[in-house]
Order: C-alpha cells, then structure tokens, then sequence
C-alpha cells in the first residue's frame, strides 16, 4: 500500500527513470505543499516539474493544465491574488 509520506519517494524514483507522469505526481505534490505552508519556493518547485514533465511528454495536459493555473494565480510572478 503507498502512504502519502511515501508519495514524494516513489514519484521521485518514476522521475529518475524519466516517467513525465511520476513529474507531474512530484509537481502536484509540491504545489500541494506550498499551499499547505504558504511557501512560495515550492510553487517554483512544482513548476519546475511540470514542465520538465511537459518536456518529456507533450502530450500530457494536468501538467500544462497546473503550469496554467500557477502563472493565472500569479504565483509564478511574484504575487498572489
């Protein structure tokens, strides 16, 4: 059974390997995260993923869709709404 504090682990290893979807997983997480802490360094984080996932996968519209919402939210610009 995966538990949530294992998530981050497992997706890390899918990453490593250079599954998009494992990215994508890490990215959400990370967004999750800075929403959760209000940490503004993990928006960043979770961009990052999305469009080292996006990069690997085109395809893929969760990440295009999240990267969307962080930059619509202003998150990626400095400011929150």
């Amino acid at each position: 059974m995966l538990f949530f504090h294992n998530y981050p682990r497992y997706y890390k290893l899918g990453a490593e390997r250079g599954d998009p979807d494992a990215l994508h997983h890490l990215g959400y997480y990370a967004m999750n995260q800075a929403a959760l802490t209000n940490d503004e360094s993990k928006y960043a984080e979770a961009a990052e993923y999305f469009r080292e996932g996006i990069a690997k996968d085109s395809d893929l519209v969760d990440p295009l869709f999240y990267l969307g919402f962080l930059f619509e939210h202003g998150t990626l610009l400095g400011f929150s709404q």
